[in-house]
């Protein structure tokens, strides 16, 4: 009953401040902007409400690579930070689609085609940011190696 009143008013008020959220959720909002919150806060939603597990691998993938493209933008902390928590999400999802071969086969290459772009921002930002690019690098690689293996052990059991 809870959960039920929580999502009507939630639902709600997304419909009240739907302008913004619906820019927030197609990643219109730069990082460094006041308002950066209405976009994670618009990807939750939309997550919340995106039912299929495959299609939720899917956007979550999609997540990742907004977060790099926002970490060559601005190469924050929190940004890093964003890029390993969805990444941490699209490993508890991973091992629950339908078709596991086409899951790890998107991971890897959404992960080769970060990992390029982090290399490029981490060779063009300042000596103080290349900690959180480092660290998102390695971490991404981290969660990607855990989620094709939690694939693929689903796949042997």
């Amino acid at each position: 009953m809870k959960k039920a009143t929580l999502v009507l008013i939630l639902f709600v008020w997304v419909s009240s401040v739907s302008a913004p959220t619906a820019y927030a959720s197609e990643g219109f909002i730069k990082s460094s902007s006041p308002f950066y919150f209405l976009q994670t806060l618009g990807e939750s939603v939309r997550l919340f409400f995106t039912f299929s597990k495959d299609q939720k691998i899917d956007y979550l993938l999609e997540l990742t690579d907004r977060r790099v493209s926002e970490l060559a933008d601005t190469a924050s902390p929190a940004v890093a930070t964003h890029y390993e928590d969805t990444f941490k999400q699209l490993n508890e999802l991973s091992t629950q689609v339908s078709d596991t071969q086409v899951a790890v086969d998107k991971i890897k290459e959404a992960s080769l085609r970060q990992q390029q772009v982090l290399t490029t921002v981490y060779n063009k930002v300042p000596d103080q940011a290349k900690s959180a690019i480092q660290n998102a690098q390695e971490n991404s690689l981290k969660h990607v190696t855990r989620a094709v293996e939690a694939i693929e052990g689903t796949e042997q059991k």
